[in-house]
């Protein structure tokens, strides 16, 4: 089986990110409230949810610090055949 190209990853990490973050919701009041827990600005976490943006590598590791999953799970959900 060959590599992702870059798009494919792209695509898999921003539905990843957004997965994540929407799940997050279940346990918060609001998007404010989850931004403001994770620490980041809720406009960004719009554009995370809504794939819109993908977040820098350091508030990809705060997520999952924050959320208690690996960066793994956030950035690749898709159970691929390795």
């Amino acid at each position: 089986m060959s590599q992702p190209d870059a798009t494919e990853y792209t695509r898999r990490a921003s539905s990843g990110v957004s997965a994540a973050l929407r799940h997050a919701l279940i346990n918060f009041s609001s998007q404010s409230e989850l931004a403001a827990y994770i620490g980041i600005n809720p406009r960004s976490l719009m554009a995370y949810i809504s794939r819109d943006s993908l977040p820098s590598t350091a508030q990809c590791l705060r997520i999952c610090d924050v959320l208690g999953i690996s960066i793994q799970e956030m950035l690749d959900p898709e159970p691929r055949n390795r």
